[in-house]
């Protein structure tokens, strides 16, 4: 049987172990880095490098066609949306806004999805910052955070749903 003060002891030099492995170099204490921001920060990064890469492989033809490399046959729609609805949704037109920027045909990409622009940058974005963070892992070093890093997905969001209900408001009237 171990007495408190035993008990208490282990503690502490628990603890103290635990303060020790999240020191910096200059003996600067860190905050506990945790596991699981590596995987999403990895996830992120090859999801926004693939979407941006596609961006460049595919084509568009008329208003309404995508393309994949190589292929003859336009892509399925998928927006459930549009299909229950008969209307666009917000997103509606990203993927040909994307297609379009990444072949700098840039009035073409506004006509599909105004707000493609923001989310383009904000996927093209993730991937040098992605690889940094990702960088800064490998070298143990602490996490960076964005003070404000949602408030431009939050923007970008609003701006999705602004031009949607402004094209909604066209087609009313």
């Amino acid at each position: 049987m171990i007495d408190n003060s035993k008990r208490a002891n282990n503690l502490s030099s628990d603890s103290a172990n635990i303060e020790s492995d999240n020191v910096e170099p200059g003996g600067e204490p860190t905050a506990r880095r945790p596991e699981n921001l590596p995987l999403l920060d990895l996830i992120l990064l090859v999801f926004c490098s693939a979407i941006i890469l596609a961006s460049f492989l595919m084509q568009t033809q008329g208003p309404t066609q995508v393309f994949l490399p190589g292929s003859d046959t336009p892509m399925p729609e998928i927006c459930s949306f549009r299909r229950l609805l008969h209307i666009d949704c917000p997103g509606c037109g990203l993927t040909r806004a994307f297609i379009s920027i990444s072949s700098a045909d840039l009035p073409r990409a506004w006509s599909f999805n105004p707000a493609g622009f923001l989310v383009y940058i904000l996927i093209a974005f993730q991937i040098p910052w992605r690889s940094y963070l990702l960088f800064r892992w490998s070298k143990k070093r602490p996490r960076v955070e964005v003070p404000y890093g949602m408030a431009f997905v939050v923007t970008m969001a609003i701006a999705l749903v602004f031009q949607w209900l402004v094209k909604l408001v066209i087609l009313i009237f």
